[in-house]
Protein backbone atom coordinates (compact mmCIF):
# COMPACT_ATOMS: atom_id res chain seq x y z
CA UNK A 1 0.00 0.00 0.00
CA UNK A 2 1.39 3.40 -1.01
CA UNK A 3 -0.41 5.35 1.70
CA UNK A 4 1.57 4.01 4.68
CA UNK A 5 5.04 5.04 3.41
CA UNK A 6 3.68 8.47 2.50
CA UNK A 7 2.15 8.92 5.97
CA UNK A 8 5.45 7.83 7.53
CA UNK A 9 7.37 10.44 5.51
CA UNK A 10 4.91 13.16 6.48
CA UNK A 11 5.10 12.20 10.16
CA UNK A 12 8.91 12.14 10.02
CA UNK A 13 8.94 15.63 8.51
CA UNK A 14 6.57 16.93 11.19
CA UNK A 15 8.80 15.48 13.91
CA UNK A 16 11.88 17.15 12.38
CA UNK A 17 10.04 20.46 12.19
CA UNK A 18 8.99 20.14 15.85
CA UNK A 19 12.58 19.43 16.89
CA UNK A 20 13.79 22.47 14.96
CA UNK A 21 11.11 24.64 16.56
CA UNK A 22 12.00 23.47 20.07
CA UNK A 23 15.73 23.90 19.53
CA UNK A 24 15.37 27.38 18.04
CA UNK A 25 13.08 28.42 20.88
CA UNK A 26 15.58 27.13 23.42
CA UNK A 27 18.42 28.86 21.60
CA UNK A 28 16.57 32.16 21.79
CA UNK A 29 16.38 31.85 25.58
CA UNK A 30 20.04 31.00 26.22
CA UNK A 31 22.19 33.43 28.16
CA UNK A 32 25.16 35.18 26.62
CA UNK A 33 27.47 33.04 28.74
CA UNK A 34 25.96 29.80 27.47
CA UNK A 35 26.12 31.04 23.89
CA UNK A 36 29.76 31.96 24.38
CA UNK A 37 30.42 28.46 25.75
CA UNK A 38 29.07 26.87 22.58
CA UNK A 39 30.89 29.32 20.35
CA UNK A 40 28.19 31.49 18.84
CA UNK A 41 27.28 35.11 19.30
CA UNK A 42 23.94 36.48 20.47
CA UNK A 43 23.40 37.87 16.97
CA UNK A 44 23.96 34.42 15.41
CA UNK A 45 21.63 32.83 17.96
CA UNK A 46 18.95 35.45 17.30
CA UNK A 47 19.29 35.01 13.55
CA UNK A 48 18.87 31.24 13.86
CA UNK A 49 16.06 31.50 16.41
CA UNK A 50 14.06 33.88 14.22
CA UNK A 51 13.97 31.54 11.25
CA UNK A 52 10.80 29.60 10.45
CA UNK A 53 10.69 25.99 11.58
CA UNK A 54 10.33 24.78 8.01
CA UNK A 55 13.50 26.62 6.93
CA UNK A 56 16.04 23.83 7.31
CA UNK A 57 18.59 25.12 4.81
CA UNK A 58 21.37 25.45 7.38
CA UNK A 59 19.87 23.36 10.16
CA UNK A 60 22.65 20.82 9.68
CA UNK A 61 25.18 23.56 10.39
CA UNK A 62 23.52 24.11 13.74
CA UNK A 63 23.72 20.40 14.59
CA UNK A 64 27.03 21.06 16.36
CA UNK A 65 24.97 22.86 18.99
CA UNK A 66 22.63 19.95 19.61
CA UNK A 67 24.67 18.53 22.50
CA UNK A 68 24.73 21.93 24.19
CA UNK A 69 21.05 22.84 23.99
CA UNK A 70 19.16 21.59 27.05
CA UNK A 71 15.90 19.76 26.34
Amino acid sequence: MILIPMVNRVMAKILVWREIYVERTTLSKMSDDLLKDIGISKAEADQEANRHFWDTSSFKDMSRLKNHIPH
